[in-house]
């Protein structure tokens, strides 16, 4: 497991946990997101509490004005940390269109340009 500060600005911390293979198992994503949490809290801002989470699963640190936002992608773990609430999506490029597929996809006019795609 690797984390690396991201970006920090006056009322974040971006934070990117990478592993080496796809976590796939939803518990253990967020028994080892939970961790990496409190780690940083703890070493970083000082904080030794717990996560606790709302109805809908938003982790959040009870008695204190801390919001954090977590998002997974195969093998990536996405946080930020913030003092004002905060939202963060990370998605793994996985651009690839077989041929077969661009008619589903593409318009004609499309179809006919033949310049390969690239990511964005």
């Amino acid at each position: 497991m690797d984390i690396k500060l991201l970006d920090r600005g006056m009322d974040y911390s971006v934070y990117l946990i990478k592993f080496k293979k796809n976590i796939e198992n939803r518990s253990d994503r967020s028994k080892i997101s939970n961790s990496v949490i409190e780690k940083i809290l703890a070493n970083k801002f000082k904080i030794k509490s717990k996560i606790c989470r709302t109805h809908t699963g938003k982790p959040f640190i009870q008695k204190e004005n801390i919001f954090i936002s977590i998002s997974y992608s195969y093998k990536y773990i996405l946080v930020c940390i913030s003092s004002i609430p905060v939202g963060i999506d990370i998605e793994e490029n996985r651009f690839y269109y077989p041929r077969k597929c661009y008619n589903l996809i593409l318009t004609a006019g499309e179809r006919k340009c033949d310049v390969p795609l690239v990511k964005i």
